[in-house]
């Protein structure tokens, strides 16, 4: 385990890049709950390093020096760039998977008649569509 924040940043910047690739060629590849897991493990590992800079040595950032301030901030920029790709490709997949799940359901709708008439207290005739109940297996 490295104990270096830009090292960690590095790695996180290359995983979310492979990531971003694996959703860009659709379909549901079984190494994307692996990336999510190692993603995650990345992350706290990261917050890990700096909270135990920052508790024995406070100005960490400080005794850097140029060069090791620049790297940071390179690997800084890397993981910038990759959050915002990953970001922009994962939004996408949960915007169709929205969509579809929006075309079941109407689908479903269409097909079960799930309109509904009711006599109010009053004698009006109330009509209603409801949602039908749309089940996802996801054991595919």
């Amino acid at each position: 385990m490295t104990d270096d924040p830009a090292d960690i940043m590095r790695s996180l910047a290359r995983l979310m890049g492979e990531e971003s690739d694996y959703l860009a060629q659709g379909g549901r590849p079984a190494e994307i709950a692996a990336l999510g897991q190692a993603k995650s493990r990345l992350i706290g590992q990261l917050e890990a390093v700096c909270a135990e800079r920052d508790r024995t040595e406070s100005d960490w950032l400080r005794d850097l020096g140029d060069s090791g301030r620049q790297d940071l901030l390179d690997a800084a920029a890397g993981l910038r760039e990759a959050a915002a790709l990953n970001e922009k490709v994962i939004r996408r997949q949960i915007e169709l998977s929205r969509e579809l799940l929006d075309e079941i359901s109407a689908e479903a709708r269409r097909l079960g008649g799930a309109r509904q008439q009711t006599y109010r207290r009053s004698g009006a005739l109330q009509q209603r569509d409801s949602s039908a109940p749309v089940a996802v297996n996801t054991r595919l």
